[in-house]
């Protein structure tokens, strides 16, 4: 994954941006909340660990991110039933996972990432390999209103 990468095209410039704006962030944040250092450090620590993670995803390949875009799918669907069996309610309405290790997460936040890659790939015209499921031209194309290109 990272070995095939070259980090001449890797775009720091962009990068650069996100730090600053998220650097303008933390200062307002310790601005508006009277110098609250526990504000301030968690916005640090979400900052660190998203940081992270976009440096993570964005060295990986998007054709092997597309190319396991039904499992995202389906994982995402699962996480959304799982919403609807074991969900805990806060205020009015269920939209909150409690996990063991991890705490508690809200589902639709990864929901929609899954959802964008599931229908790139399927507007895009490299699911050809997925052609003979029938689980494909019954549910996938159907379900979601997109017309049969195959």
């Amino acid at each position: 994954m990272f070995l095939d990468y070259n980090f001449r095209n890797y775009n720091y410039r962009l990068f650069l941006y996100v730090l600053l704006l998220n650097i303008t962030g933390v200062l307002i944040i310790r601005s508006a909340s009277n110098q609250d250092i526990s504000m301030v450090l968690k916005q640090i620590v979400g900052i660190l660990v998203g940081l992270t993670a976009v440096i993570i995803l964005s060295l990986v390949d998007y054709h092997k991110v597309v190319s396991v875009a039904p499992l995202i799918y389906g994982t995402s669907l699962a996480f959304l039933l799982a919403v609807l069996v074991f969900g805990v309610s806060r205020g009015v309405a269920r939209r909150w996972l409690v996990l063991p290790v991890i705490g508690q997460i809200q589902p639709s936040e990864f929901v929609k990432i899954g959802l964008i890659i599931f229908f790139s790939w399927s507007g895009s015209g490299c699911h050809h390999s997925w052609a003979s499921m029938s689980l494909r031209s019954c549910f996938l194309q159907d379900f979601c209103f997109w017309p049969h290109s195959v």
